[in-house]
């Protein structure tokens, strides 16, 4: 993987177009880079929880065939992940825009 790859472009979703692929398709990975402390204390249901300085060694245990919802507390550390997921021949992979702050901000239409 050459280091260029690392500047890919990444989709970034809002919580609402996040909530819309989880619902309208069966394969999707909502996936937790936060810090162990924070993922403690509340996550996502159902999301998978790999810190983002495990992303690199652990990225083996995601599925390439599903959309990957990547979020974090607010959206930074979740685009760092999907930058390098992408570089590393994920697609289908989103950035969640606001991260679990703005998912709690719009609660409505939970699937």
């Amino acid at each position: 993987m050459t280091w260029f790859r690392f500047f890919l472009p990444v989709t970034s979703i809002g919580p609402e177009q996040a909530r819309k692929i989880m619902a309208d398709s069966d394969g999707w990975t909502l996936l937790d880079v936060r810090q162990k402390a924070e993922y403690d204390g509340g996550h996502l249901e159902g999301s998978i929880h790999i810190p983002l300085f495990q992303v690199r060694k652990r990225a083996g245990e995601l599925n390439k065939g599903t959309a990957l919802l990547v979020y974090c507390r607010c959206g930074n550390r979740s685009r760092l992940a999907s930058r390098f997921l992408a570089a590393k021949g994920f697609t289908g992979v989103y950035n969640i825009e606001g991260g679990i702050l703005g998912w709690e901000q719009h609660k409505e239409g939970l699937p």
